[in-house]
């Protein structure tokens, strides 16, 4: 178990303090007043609902779509192959959404 350390007796504690101007400015930087950081949730929020869409789509093609194999294989394989041109869709836009939110 990590024990707390004391500071070196060098090191001297100084109380900070912030003006309100300084809070309010910084208030300034969150999805409502910034461009990037609401358009940086919004575009991070869709792709996570995209993907979970993806996997609601995957475990029925797994689970209770599975039947259909056997009483109409063409349309089971055509839902098989739009799942993943859909998936493979998601993994594309977050090719793009990676490098200019994360990266920038």
């Amino acid at each position: 178990m990590a024990e707390v350390m004391d500071p070196p007796p060098n090191v001297e504690e100084k109380k900070i303090e912030i003006e309100s101007k300084e809070i309010a400015d910084m208030s300034n930087y969150g999805p409502a007043r910034n461009n990037f950081t609401g358009l940086y949730f919004t575009m991070t929020g869709l792709h996570v609902l995209h993907i979970i869409g993806g996997i609601i789509v995957i475990f029925a093609i797994w689970g209770p779509l599975n039947g259909m194999w056997k009483t109409e294989p063409a349309q089971y394989v055509n839902r098989v192959e739009v799942a993943g041109l859909f998936w493979s869709f998601v993994d594309l836009v977050w090719l793009f959404i990676f490098p200019t939110f994360y990266l920038l």
